[in-house]
């Protein structure tokens, strides 16, 4: 018998951990996991969306947004999804989920939970039994419902009234007023009645002694951050530390788009220091206060008997910019860590791993599409259909280490982020200038942005071309040893026993066809092979075609046809190959009602973009 209990937030940042010296918060809970030697701190684990659902669906589905489609908050799922809940009921597993979901587009006939208690009110229809959610909660206690600690409205346009202390504050910003003090005492808040309801699948489940899968979700710290009164005088907004703005030269650094941005969504410049800290004070009050309801949990699963048979993860969808550079909220999508990184704990059951973990803190690179592998052989059970994720498991057990090398990924449908060897590339293909660059070792403040930088371009071409490996195979599928094999033997001149391989060629325009495992780019008289299983893109000279057979050449051209290395031209011919990947990107659902990109700046695969130098 063996438990696994997901406990997730919302909008929590990887550095809102009080074990890694944040000054501004106390979670001293999550710490003693890891500080007691009984959990993994993954300090670097970046999620695969910087908003809400997308996130959710790769989590729980082990696929990244580009092979799954889902990129916003409209539309269904493809029916075929794999999904983690389903999976683990057909294995006899007990499944449970309770507060926010956010993952509506899945469907309720394939939601696969055994006990439902959703707090929102558009996912009321995936309750189990019918009337377990928020709202028929707060009905049968007298609290006018949606309450000031939710965000939105629900499909009969009911409006969260504002709580007593934000109608005092009604000639301040709206963060401001749900900053305030909350109506709902800490027993009704959201943040217990999450718990709550968990804790009762859980002992429900204790008693017949089946294993289960419990998603416990608090929709918070997300705005609105009312705090329960309980909890007001945990705020300190004179003790934050804030950390240091932008200065002009920096400003310059990340290109007139990115400038613009940043000075528009300056939320402490936008309130002044004075409402910006109160702002602030009441968003890590409510980590603080999550932090207590997590080890009020891990008690009751103590009080049970079952703490060592239950394995407990703790993470987030995704970050909140929480005052870096003066930001809020996420703003700034794929090209800020502070939104593209989040908090992971595993803590493996006592029954699995007696000792304990060997390493209490990674450093390798790891991802959320990973937690769906892992929570699988956790329970021993077998694995999903096509994850793109891989296991964490054998890093908990034994020493295992994971690939320090390892290439991680974000995305949002007009830009993708790729990490690798602690630098970040953000790549927008609407518009080179958004771009960004950052060594995370020597500036994880994200302070220089090293894009436009000449002396960057090796760099910038490697990690185009891995994006590009990434992009092709959530779109084409993946390659084998046994394709690089064959392409390596294909492209040796030496070697006579490949046989013909066939493409037509169009004189005239620019193609991009993919391969085994790369991808070949076709221009006038050029063409770049980019191979997936290697660290070099190459450029060749093509013939046009001199008679009507001579469109039937070699698909791999051997080594000795290459051309000297020209770093320019091959990176325009990146950018024009990422432009083309992005823009043919297939979606069931998109965030923003327009198109992606705009007719007017939308990049051709036949016009190669010329990199913008701020």
């Amino acid at each position: 018998m063996h438990h696994v209990l997901l406990i997730q937030t919302d909008q929590w940042p990887a550095f809102a951990l009080s074990m890694l010296g944040n000054p501004n918060v106390k979670t001293p809970h999550l710490d003693h996991l890891v500080e007691s030697g009984q959990a993994v701190l993954f300090e670097q684990c970046v999620c695969q969306s910087p908003i809400c659902l997308p996130s959710r669906v790769s989590m729980l589905s082990g696929q990244y947004p580009s092979t799954n489609q889902q990129f916003g908050f409209t539309g269904l799922t493809r029916r075929n999804l794999p999904w983690l809940p389903r999976h683990l009921q057909q294995h006899g597993i007990a499944t449970g989920a309770f507060g926010k979901f956010h993952v509506a587009c899945v469907g309720d006939d394939a939601f696969g939970f055994d006990r439902s208690c959703p707090m929102l009110p558009e996912e009321e229809d995936l309750a189990v039994p019918k009337d377990a959610h928020y709202r028929q909660y707060c009905e049968q206690h007298g609290i006018h419902w949606p309450t000031d600690q939710m965000h939105g409205n629900d499909h009969r346009n009911r409006i969260a009234l504002p709580s007593m202390a934000a109608q005092l504050l009604e000639n301040k910003h709206k963060l401001v007023r749900q900053s305030c003090m909350s109506d709902v005492p800490l027993e009704h808040s959201l943040e217990r009645w999450t718990p709550d309801r968990a804790l009762d699948f859980i002992r429900e489940k204790a008693i017949t002694g089946e294993s289960f899968f419990t998603w416990l979700s608090f929709t918070r710290p997300h705005h609105p951050q009312t705090v329960p009164a309980e909890w007001w005088d945990l705020r300190r907004p004179d003790e934050l530390v804030l950390e240091r703005m932008l200065t002009e030269e920096e400003l310059d650094r990340h290109g007139p788009a990115m400038r613009q941005s940043l000075g528009k969504n300056s939320i402490r410049n936008m309130l002044g220091e004075v409402d910006f800290r109160y702002l602030l004070a009441s968003y890590y009050t409510l980590i603080q206060g999550i932090d207590k309801e997590i080890g009020r949990v891990i008690e009751q699963l103590k009080a049970l008997g079952i703490d060592e048979q239950t394995s407990i993860i703790f993470t987030a969808d995704h970050g909140d910019e929480a005052g870096h550079h003066g930001l809020y909220l996420k703003h700034r999508d794929v090209c800020s860590t502070a939104l593209t990184q989040v908090p992971l704990i595993i803590r493996p059951a006592q029954a699995i791993c007696p000792k304990g973990p060997t390493h209490n803190r990674r450093l390798e690179p790891v991802q959320l599409v990973d937690l769906a592998p892992t929570i699988c052989e956790l329970f021993d059970c077998p694995g999903m259909d096509s994850p793109d994720g891989v296991s964490l498991k054998p890093a908990l057990l034994d020493d295992a280490s994971l690939d320090p090398h390892r290439s991680v990924f974000c995305e949002d449908i007009e830009g993708r982020m790729i990490l690798h060897d602690q630098w970040m590339l953000a790549f927008y293909a609407h518009d080179d200038r958004h771009s960004q660059l950052y060594d995370l070792q020597a500036d994880p403040g994200q302070y220089c942005n090293r894009y436009a930088d000449e002396e960057m371009q090796d760099k910038r071409i490697d990690l185009k071309r891995q994006l590009i490996g990434f992009l092709s195979q959530c779109q084409y599928g993946t390659y084998t040893d046994a394709d690089v094999a064959f392409v390596q033997r294909a492209m040796n001149p030496n070697d006579p026993t490949i046989p013909l391989h066939t493409w037509c060629t169009n004189p005239t325009g620019h193609s991009i066809d993919q391969c085994r495992c790369g991808l070949f780019w076709h221009g006038e008289g050029e063409k770049l092979f980019v191979p997936f299983f290697d660290n070099h893109a190459i450029l060749y000279f093509q013939d046009k075609p001199q008679d009507a057979n001579a469109h039937m050449q070699y698909l791999y051209p051997t080594t000795d046809q290459a051309m000297p290395c020209d770093h320019g031209k091959i990176e325009l011919i990146l950018n024009a190959i990422l432009c083309h990947l992005i823009n043919q990107t297939r979606t069931v659902s998109i965030l923003k009602h327009h198109p992606p990109f705009p007719k007017e700046n939308t990049p051709t695969h036949n016009e190669p973009r010329q990199i913008v130098m701020a």
